[in-house]
């Protein structure tokens, strides 16, 4: 090839170069446009998606839409339902709330994550059973608080559920509850049945119940536990819980945690809890309790302790710091201190045992943490008045 040749080649391996540059910067020119304008994809293939099996809620609307699905029987499995925002629910005589999940059939059974947000401004207000934020839950419902609002109902009624056999944890109640009438009421759940569990879950509403029927209890946690598998665990009540036995005949309760059956574990009350039966001086067998009303054989105390008032206003006999009537439970390593008529455990059948250290003036509670165990410790953020507190309050 002559210098003519070479150069002429030389030439268009120039312009090709500075072309193949241009393109270059043209492509990185509108890859610079588009992120600028929210085009540009950063994420690699099938990232960035919004996941089918979530389902964000951030008003009253989308709420009560997903209220509406799980009522006309969408069972939500396998799905997570997260709340966004806090959801005031703007409630009233002419705006009440009905609870997700209204019938068995239609329990929600899937996870609903309220991620630490709040409800407020609840409404209430119905002689029907089974009410709550939700009805009934076989499913998971995890970081919720009930703030503000009102609940007057019948038994079977909870801030969270009036019906749990799943699991709800990191919740917890501020409201003022009213029933009237029914069996079992609790500020966080009113009936865990079969494996149903409470974890980590406070109420600080005050409680009262009236008219309730034979074998009813009010407590601060969960009105009642059928089985011996059901667990309420890492809870404490510091609301009041007054049960007003008007009609019943027989057992009426009232508890600063639970009742009947299961397992109670590292657990305390610092409520004042009161049955009143002055009006009804005919029933044989009122209780009341700090921790259990009552419990049956197979089910367990450990744990727990009580320094919040147990009394019986007329005449009455189930006065109990820990429990008010022990039918063999596994009750170890409690602590309490006694109010005035009350005792460690009120009453117990035949050769049961139990480990309570009862405190003679209260304030001794206060050096009890260590020997609660590992699930407490020492008061150091002041938000018990110096007694001991669940370990996990001290990390929130």
């Amino acid at each position: 090839m002559g210098y003519f040749g070479r150069a002429q080649s030389a030439v268009e391996k120039t312009r090709e170069a500075e072309e193949e540059e241009t393109a270059t910067l043209n492509e990185l020119a509108n890859a610079v446009d588009k992120y600028t304008n929210g085009e540009y994809q950063t994420t690699k293939p099938g990232e960035g998606k919004e996941d089918e099996n979530i389902v964000k809620i951030s008003d009253k609307a989308s709420l009560e839409e997903f209220r509406n699905k799980v009522n006309s029987g969408e069972k939500y499995e396998n799905k997570i339902i997260t709340l966004t925002m806090d959801i005031d629910l703007q409630g009233s005589e002419s705006n009440k709330w009905t609870p997700i999940g209204n019938t068995e059939e239609n329990a929600f059974t899937g996870t609903f994550d309220g991620d630490g947000h709040k409800i407020t401004n609840i409404y209430i207000d119905t002689a029907s059973e089974y009410q709550g934020l939700f009805g009934y839950n076989k499913g998971t419902i995890k970081n919720v608080g009930m703030e503000s609002g009102t609940i007057k109902a019948n038994g079977n009624t909870g801030s969270i559920a009036g019906y749990n056999s799943g699991i709800i944890e990191k919740c917890y109640n501020k409201i003022d509850m009213e029933c009237t009438g029914g069996t079992h009421i609790g500020g966080i759940v009113g009936s865990l049945i079969d494996k149903g569990k409470v974890s980590k879950c406070y109420n600080e509403g005050n409680l009262q119940a009236e008219n309730m029927s034979n074998w009813g209890c009010l407590s601060g946690i969960a009105g009642y536990g059928n089985s011996l598998d059901t667990t309420i665990e890492y809870c404490y009540n510091t609301g009041n819980i007054t049960n007003r036995a008007t009609t019943a005949t027989d057992n009426v309760r009232a508890s600063g945690i639970g009742d009947e059956r299961g397992n109670i574990i590292s657990c305390y009350n610092t409520g004042t809890i009161t049955l009143d039966k002055s009006e009804n001086e005919t029933m044989t067998a009122p209780v009341a309790a700090g921790i259990s009303a009552q419990m049956t054989k197979g089910g367990k105390i450990s744990n727990c302790y009580n320094i919040g008032e147990t009394i019986i206003i007329s005449s009455g006999y189930r006065n109990g710091s820990i429990i008010g009537y022990d039918n063999k439970a596994e009750i170890t390593n409690c602590f309490c201190w006694c109010s005035a008529g009350a005792k460690e455990v009120a009453e117990k059948t035949a050769d049961t045992t139990y480990e309570i250290t009862k405190v003679e003036n209260k304030t001794d509670m206060q050096k009890k943490a260590s020997q609660l165990g590992k699930d407490y410790a020492e008061d150091i953020k002041n938000i018990n008045k110096g007694y001991p507190v669940l370990a996990w309050q001290n990390e929130e």
